[in-house]
């Protein structure tokens, strides 16, 4: 194998790496996103919560 073809290999499996690298990345990317979201979810919900057991029990005027 010539200097040219070496180099080439090389360049191609360090490209397969990093192509690989990136989508792992991403797809941990995504699913930290997601749980993001329902950790924000959840925690916008236990602060209505919060708020509801702070004002005490309504007066429905009864």
């Amino acid at each position: 194998m010539d200097e040219i073809s070496r180099r080439v290999e090389r360049l191609e499996v360090g490209h397969a790496f990093a192509e690989r690298t990136a989508d792992q990345l991403s797809a941990e990317l995504l699913r930290a996103y997601e749980q993001i979201a329902r950790l924000t979810t959840r925690l916008e919900a236990l602060e209505r919560r919060l708020g509801e057991i702070e004002s005490g029990p309504e007066e429905t005027g009864e």
